[in-house]
C-alpha cells in the first residue's frame, strides 16, 4: 500500500495549520481542530474519514469561507480564503429542496439569486436534466420524486452554479443502498466528464474507498491528519460495485479501519 506520496501538480486546495477552538458554556476554550494540514489537486476526488463528532463537517466550513478557523490559513488557488466564494459550492445531507418550486425552478435557484438571464438558466437546467435522465420531471415538484432523485436534483442544483470545487457532506447518508451506489457512481462519473474536484467527508470506510484518489484519515478531538493514504481504485474499474470487488478493496479497508479511533466510532 502507497500512502502520504508527493504530487507535482498544483494545489486548488490547501489548508496549512488549521485550528479551530470553541467556547463552552462557561467560556472555557474546547479545541476541536489542531493542525491540520494537507492539499487537494485539480481534479482530484479526496475523502476525510474520522470518528463521529471530530470536526469534519467543521472542516468543510472552514474551507468553504463560512466559518473562519481560529489560526491557519486556506488558500484556494493561491488566494486566502476570507469568506464564501463562487470557486465552491456545497451539497449536504439534506437536499433542501423548495417544496413550492418545481424541479426546473430548484435547479435553478443558484443561477436566479446571480441575476442570470432567464434563458441561460433555462439552457443550463436544461442540460443536467438530460444529463440526469431527468427532462420529464421538469416541471414536476420535489414531493413527487423519491429520495434519490431528489438527491439528483440537489445535486444538479450544485453543479449548475459551475463551481472548481464541490464540498460532499455526507449527500447518500440518508438513501437505501442500492440508491447510494447508484448514486455514488453517477457523482464519480459526472465529476471526471466535468473536470470537478471533490472533497467528500463521510463515516463509510468502503465508500470512501471505492470513490476517492486519495482518503484522508483524521484523528478523534481536537482533529488532526493522522494519515493521506493513495487509493485511486475508482480509476481503473468501471464502476463502484466493480471497485468493491477490487483484490485492493479489502487491503485499503482494514488498513483505514486500523487507523481509526474505533472507541469513537459510535455517536
Amino acid at each position: 500500500m502507497v500512502t502520504n506520496t508527493s504530487d507535482e501538480r498544483s494545489a486548488v486546495v490547501s489548508l496549512r495549520h488549521i485550528a479551530k477552538d470553541y467556547r463552552d458554556a462557561n467560556l472555557r476554550k474546547v479545541p476541536v481542530i489542531r493542525d491540520l494540514t494537507f492539499d487537494v489537486h485539480s481534479g482530484e476526488f479526496v475523502s476525510i474519514v474520522g470518528p463521529s463528532g471530530c470536526g469534519k463537517s467543521t472542516m468543510l466550513n472552514i474551507i468553504s469561507g463560512l466559518l473562519p478557523p481560529s489560526s491557519g490559513s486556506v488558500t484556494i488557488n493561491d488566494r486566502v480564503v476570507d469568506g464564501p466564494t463562487t470557486s465552491i459550492a456545497y451539497m449536504m445531507q439534506q437536499d433542501l429542496l423548495m417544496e413550492w418550486r418545481t424541479i426546473r425552478q430548484n435547479i435553478e435557484l443558484g443561477l436566479e439569486l446571480r441575476h442570470v438571464p432567464t434563458d441561460r438558466r433555462h439552457e443550463v437546467s436544461s442540460e443536467y436534466l438530460r444529463r440526469f435522465g431527468m427532462s420529464e420531471f421538469a416541471d414536476s415538484r420535489p414531493r413527487e420524486l423519491s429520495g434519490g432523485m431528489r438527491q439528483r436534483v440537489a445535486l444538479m442544483r450544485t453543479l449548475a452554479l459551475d463551481p472548481d470545487i464541490i464540498l460532499l457532506d455526507e449527500p447518500f447518508s440518508a438513501l437505501d443502498y442500492q440508491t447510494r451506489l447508484l448514486l455514488e457512481d453517477e457523482v464519480l462519473r459526472t465529476f471526471s466528464s466535468l473536470g470537478k474536484t471533490g472533497i467528500l467527508i463521510t463515516h463509510d470506510i468502503g465508500e470512501a474507498i471505492v470513490m476517492s484518489d486519495r482518503v484522508v484519515v483524521v484523528a478523534n478531538r481536537p482533529t488532526s491528519v493522522k494519515e493521506i493514504i493513495d487509493v485511486g481504485i475508482c480509476r481503473h474499474n468501471a464502476s463502484v460495485t466493480e471497485s468493491r470487488s477490487d483484490p485492493e478493496y479489502s487491503t485499503f479497508f482494514q488498513h483505514i479501519w486500523g487507523d481509526l479511533d474505533q472507541q469513537h466510532l459510535v455517536d
